[in-house]
């Protein structure tokens, strides 16, 4: 079990987390989200004892380890850039932790970790003969060859192409759960986060805006900047009214569930839960992306910029004036004004 308690971080006058509080479960697969310089990297590198925190204690399974030094925390890390050497072999590269510390058995140990990573047979390789996917690989097998008690994995696949993001973070959840061992990941891809992690914090500008399992903070986004941040595309608002309760974007509404006080909102909505229908909100198809069996569709609607994702043998073609309606069940109210979430 991880807990991080009350962490602050300074860069001279920059705060870079403001008084972090997470606790993380033992054998989770737990995701760090957020945009560049949010603060993930910088609580992961305090997390391995790379960084000191300037306020604020670490405790691994219930020992306090804010002052100790990275060897002393039994974590591995695997780095954006695999931090390879170069001039070693592949079996070298995985067999080096073990060499510091005088382990034994060492050539079952890097021979077993290999394999685990399907690269039992690439330990005669320098790692300048290896593909991108087989370096990070290599990294992994590193990493698990120590037996840590835990994993730090900081961005470990931008690296690499679409493809082969997809078919990795796939073996990366295998692994972890062959292995069991509480795993901390770092990326940027709320894609990648949401696929891969039992749970998530996501980051804002040294703050952990909202934490949950990614099924809950799709479902129920806090704010407006969380709701922006999670999808693919990202949600649509709309400034809108409450008024008897329904909400009200010009001539259509929709009634809600429950009562809310007459008052401006802003409706957000997912991209996949709008449809064109005969009547709603008026629109302008501005331009159609065909992605195979969906299509992104890019409106203007109520004076604001709209995606939406249709089937792709829908006829909407560019120019089109079209309606736009949502269900009551797939409507998320915010408030104006702290952009937080009102419902």
């Amino acid at each position: 079990m991880i807990e991080l308690k009350s962490i602050v971080k300074k860069h001279g006058a920059v705060i870079a987390l403001h008084g972090i509080d997470l606790e993380i479960r033992a054998g989770e697969f737990f995701a760090l989200l957020g945009p560049s310089g949010s603060g993930k990297t910088t609580t992961l590198r305090i997390l391995a004892g790379l960084e000191g925190a300037d306020e604020g204690r670490v405790r691994i399974d219930g020992k306090d380890v804010t002052d100790a030094d990275p060897g002393a925390r039994n974590v591995a890390m695997v780095f954006q850039s695999y931090a390879l050497y170069p001039h070693m072999s592949v079996y070298d590269n995985i067999a080096f932790p073990l060499r510091m510390v005088g382990a034994s058995d060492i050539d079952k140990s890097v021979k077993e970790a290999a394999e685990r990573v399907h690269i039992g047979h690439l330990l005669g390789r320098k790692p300048g003969q290896l593909s991108g996917g087989q370096q990070q690989r290599c990294a992994l097998a590193r990493a698990i060859v120590r037996k840590p008690r835990l994993f730090l994995l900081d961005e470990p696949l931008s690296n690499l192409d679409a493809k082969l993001r997809v078919e990795t973070r796939v073996e990366l959840r295998k692994l972890h759960r062959a292995l069991g061992v509480t795993t901390v990941y770092v990326t940027h891809d709320q894609e990648e986060a949401m696929t891969i992690a039992d749970r998530m914090a996501v980051f804002m500008e040294g703050r952990i805006e909202q934490m949950g399992t990614p099924a809950e903070l799709f479902a129920r986004p806090k704010s407006i900047d969380i709701a922006a941040f999670l999808g693919s595309p990202p949600m649509n608002f709309f400034p809108a009214k409450l008024e008897d309760g329904r909400v009200v974007i010009g001539s259509y509404s929709v009634l809600l569930q429950g009562q809310q006080p007459n008052r401006d909102v802003v409706l957000g909505v997912r991209p996949g839960a709008l449809r064109v229908a005969a009547h709603g909100i008026p629109a302008r198809v501005e331009l159609v992306e065909q992605l195979g069996e969906s299509a992104i569709v890019d409106l203007q609607a109520a004076g604001t910029a709209v995606r939406m994702r249709m089937d792709s043998r829908s006829r909407v073609q560019e120019g089109d004036e079209v309606q736009l309606a949502l269900d009551a069940r797939d409507a998320h109210l915010f408030d104006p004004q702290s952009r937080q979430r009102l419902d």
